[in-house]
């Protein structure tokens, strides 16, 4: 990953309940896992994702793991790849959470005009989102199997 463009997805976050050098760290290991995940085309929960990366759970998870694979997208988004986030789900609904409907690359109408900081997410989605996010995840398997 390139330094200066995760320290800027970190900087225009001001993230508050996360250092930098923490960020980096699970940032740079979630990314590692998502496109070894995406090669093998699979899809990976929040909850497994957060294992592997070894993110202990507390009051600051849902925060911190949402932070983590938004930035791994936004880091993709500003290298012009489909968002890497889309193969994450929440393990009840096996959809993306809320924050995904806000990322950078989302189409404006698709966008969520309330974005809950929890990962979790029992929200029904349209179904111009569903087949938004099918296609990314394919677009993601697409790019990470050639590359």
């Amino acid at each position: 990953m390139n330094e200066n463009i995760l320290r800027e997805i970190f900087n225009e976050g001001a993230i508050p309940f996360i250092e930098w050098n923490e960020f980096s760290n699970y940032v740079r290991n979630a990314y590692t896992i998502l496109i070894q995940t995406a090669r093998r085309k699979h899809l990976i929960t929040y909850y497994d994702l957060s294992q592997k990366i070894n993110l202990p759970y507390n009051e600051w998870f849902p925060l911190k793991i949402g932070t983590i694979v938004g930035s791994c997208s936004c880091y993709e988004n500003r290298e012009g790849r489909p968002l890497i986030s889309s193969i994450v789900v929440n393990s009840e609904t096996n959809c993306p959470g809320n924050g995904y409907w806000g990322l950078p690359g989302i189409p404006p109408n698709l966008k969520c005009s309330s974005i809950s900081p929890s990962f979790i997410d029992r929200t029904i989605w349209s179904p111009e989102q569903m087949v938004f996010w099918a296609n990314e995840v394919n677009k993601v398997f697409d790019y990470w199997e050639r590359n």
